[in-house]
């Protein structure tokens, strides 16, 4: 798998999606300690959010960003945190 990150614009294999901020901040740091599940409170506190519904929203967002590429997902831990998961090809 070939990625790259430039600025707000993830490009993997060749096709590229571009993310707002928080959704770049919120990959970079799950890809960074992928496979480890982050928790909750963790994730709100790097991210500087206030709400678990707002880091929710934000993941749902970065999920669907996310879905044109097939081979990232996160994974939810229910009551604990999140991770991200790469499926090589």
């Amino acid at each position: 798998m070939n990625m790259d990150i430039n600025g707000n614009e993830l490009t993997i294999n060749g096709t590229t999606v571009m993310m707002r901020k928080k959704q770049m901040a919120l990959f970079n740091h799950l890809r960074l300690c992928s496979p480890r599940v982050i928790e909750t409170e963790e994730l709100k506190k790097r991210m500087g959010i206030m709400s678990t519904h707002t880091l929710v929203q934000h993941v749902s967002q970065l999920r669907q960003a996310l879905s044109v590429f097939g081979m990232i997902c996160i994974v939810t831990h229910a009551r604990v945190g999140y991770a991200l998961k790469i499926v090589k090809e």
